[in-house]
């Protein structure tokens, strides 16, 4: 986001070439982090022993 507003704001690009930047970076960036914050959600539910905790609810 602060890169996209500082390239606006100091080269003053067209349209059609912010969306040939910008998708591209987010949809790589996106497909590149998202086993690194998969692995620390499953990190930190093992950590913290969560769990579905329905077999040991009483009625």
């Amino acid at each position: 986001m602060f890169a996209a507003l500082w390239v606006e704001v100091a080269y003053r690009p067209p349209y059609w070439l912010h969306a040939v930047i910008w998708l591209p970076t987010i949809v790589i960036l996106s497909l590149v982090l998202l086993p690194l914050f998969k692995s620390l959600f499953f990190a930190s539910h093992f950590h913290n022993n969560a769990g579905d905790d329905l077999t040991d609810r009483a009625p």
